[in-house]
């Protein structure tokens, strides 16, 4: 979704010039991604090869904490460099633009779990 918003906002502001998906691409989604793969695949060794469960479980604890610790200096670097004169300027509708993407990814996601709940049901 992320990408998408990116290519139509850039897309209407080029007038006639091509928009590169490469230049706009926010490549924290692939860390994203990978740290999901690497998530996935450590859960599937420690079950299936029976490795030591606790050793696992204690990586990601210290993960999990890491990452509050991390998002919490992120959210407060993005509320120290707010500045409410340029928010004024802006107008209402990069506000708009953001619940609209806010709406759509929160609708995607329950509806996702919704359907993976229902596939999960009948297995």
């Amino acid at each position: 979704m992320i990408p998408l918003f990116g290519y139509l906002y850039n897309k209407g502001n080029n007038e006639g010039r091509a928009v590169s998906i490469l230049n706009i691409f926010p490549y924290f989604v692939l860390g994203f991604i990978a740290m999901i793969f690497f998530r996935n695949v450590g859960d599937q060794i420690v079950q299936v090869q029976n490795y030591n469960n606790e050793t696992w479980n204690t990586f990601i604890s210290y993960t999990k904490d890491i990452a509050k610790i991390c998002l919490t200096m992120a959210m407060a670097a993005v509320g120290i460099s707010t500045n409410l004169g340029e928010l004024k300027e802006m107008g209402y509708k990069p506000f708009v633009v953001g619940l609209i993407a806010a709406v759509t990814v929160g609708l995607v996601s329950i509806i996702s779990i919704q359907f993976f709940e229902e596939i999960t049901s009948l297995l």
